[in-house]
């Protein structure tokens, strides 16, 4: 929170309250995502083995995933239109 302050006279004072949003937040690099999807892939074939080798899936599940973290702001824009899918 910022605080500025303006005074009208000598005896009024006028606080304004400005609440900066400032995305101080850093994205995820690809690295990181990798990582993270790694670990959700393998939960996934343990729960549904006939996944292990089905490639498609595994394209199809880490554009999701970036999708999803894109729309939760994890993600930039840039980053998700310009990954390319490493599977």
């Amino acid at each position: 929170m910022v605080y500025q302050v303006y005074r009208l006279s000598s005896r009024v004072e006028l606080v304004l309250q400005l609440t900066i949003s400032i995305n101080t937040m850093r994205t995820l690099t690809k690295r990181q995502v990798l990582s993270m999807f790694s670990e959700v892939w393998r939960d996934t074939v343990a729960a549904y083995p006939k996944w292990r080798g089905d490639y498609v899936a595994k394209r199809e599940m880490f554009n999701d995933y970036v999708d999803g973290l894109n729309k939760d702001g994890k993600v930039s824009d840039a980053q998700a239109f310009n990954w390319s899918n490493p599977f």
